[in-house]
């Protein structure tokens, strides 16, 4: 028990000092992140499939732009997005996620827009990520 224990204390440590070398930490100990940085882009289509699971529309939802990307490093990594997701062609009947993941962002003309906004905590040594929407609102 103290071995596993260590073992992720120590890649908690691990993780913070590369944190501290490449990324802005406010003052609130929460580092900005690049909303475009492709490290994170595993994250949002995992949330973006969440989501998607979770709606009644037959069209599903595409990324189209990041406003604004967080992390705070707690027991894990807890990230938060703020992301535009916006209606595609796609029919939910027609196409995986993987597929979805795999096409080039359209959007449905006419669709609608929605921000999100969304908390992602993620323990990878306990093979462990939690998605909560914490709001969103139609543009």
């Amino acid at each position: 028990m103290t071995l596993v224990l260590s073992i992720c204390c120590f890649s908690a440590l691990v993780v913070a000092i590369e944190m501290s070398e490449t990324r802005v930490k406010n003052e609130k100990g929460v580092y900005l992140l690049a909303p475009s940085d492709s490290d994170y882009q595993e994250f949002l289509w995992k949330a973006v499939k969440h989501i998607n699971d979770k709606i009644n529309g037959d069209n599903l939802l595409v990324p189209v732009n990041v406003s604004k990307a967080e992390m705070l490093l707690v027991s894990g990594s807890l990230f938060t997005f703020e992301i535009e997701l916006a209606e595609s062609n796609n029919l939910k009947k027609n196409v995986t996620h993987e597929q979805l993941k795999r096409l080039p962002t359209v959007k449905k003309e006419g669709g609608q827009s929605y921000i999100y906004k969304i908390k992602i905590w993620s323990q990878p040594w306990q093979d462990f990520e939690e998605y909560t929407v914490l709001n969103s609102k139609k543009l």
